[in-house]
Formats: C-alpha cells, structure tokens, sequence
C-alpha cells in the first residue's frame, strides 16, 4: 500500500472550504483539488496549486501554527478561567422569557409594519387628492406614484 496522497480531482461545490495546506479559505465560487475517491479528505486551493511546491507549503503552515500553539493556549486558558469565574455569579433568562421577548419582538415589527403601510396609503391618498385639486408641487409630482 502506498503512503502517497493523491489530489487528482476537482471540485466546484458551491460553498466555503478551507485549504488545508495554507488554511486559506476557498470561496464558494473557486474551484478547488481533492484528494482522489477513497482516501481522506485533502483540499488544497488554487493558490497553493499555482506556487507549486506543496511541501514548501505545508512545511510553512505547520511552522505557522506550531508557532501559535503556545498563545492560543494562553487564550484558552484564560477564557476557562473567566468561564470559571462566572459559575455560580451568572442570572440568565428562563428560555420561556426568550420566548416571550422574541414574540414580543415580532408583534412590535407587525405593528410598525402595519403602521407604515398605512402611513403610506394615506400619503399616496392625500397626493391623489392634491393632485386632483391641482395643489401638486413640482418636487412631489415625482413621487406621486405608489
């Protein structure tokens, strides 16, 4: 059995990916090299086939990240640490209050909804009627239409 990997075919799906040799992100609209049927998962991006030398690449990006380890477990180290802090401090909503806040929520838009819509009508009627007495002034004639 061989160890090599195979990135032979292409593929154009329609959504995000990462490469996973630079971790660039390859947009929905790229196509992009996989790793051929039957093996693990590989995508490797336009930009990576373009510099040509993959090991180069990898090599570069494991270096990258490699380097990050250290302060990423900083970072995580100290937001389990603030986590910590709030156990036992933190009053949150019950779901039931969600709940009744986002209905809450809706029937207020419903409202400016309905209140606007009928703003707009009434405009649109009073427009009609200066505008059949003849009362139209040039800046409005424009937007008289609905």
């Amino acid at each position: 059995m061989s160890d090599k990997i195979v990135i032979g075919d292409f593929e154009f799906q329609g959504t995000r990916s990462c490469c996973m040799a630079c971790s660039g992100l390859i947009d929905k609209f790229d196509m992009y090299a996989i790793t051929a049927a039957g093996q693990d998962r590989f995508v490797v991006c336009g930009k990576c086939l373009e510099r040509g030398d993959i090991d180069k690449t990898l090599a570069e990006e494991a270096a990258r990240i490699r380097a990050a380890i250290p302060e990423r477990i900083r970072n995580m180290e100290a937001w389990v640490a603030h986590l910590e802090s709030m156990i036992g401090r933190t009053i949150v909503p019950t779901y039931a209050e969600l709940i009744t806040a986002e209905q809450e929520r809706e029937r207020e838009y419903e409202e400016r909804e309905r209140h606007w819509k009928e703003e707009r009508k009434r405009e649109i009627e009073e427009r009609r009627l200066r505008r059949e007495r003849g009362e139209v002034d040039a800046d409005t004639s424009a937007d008289l239409w609905p």
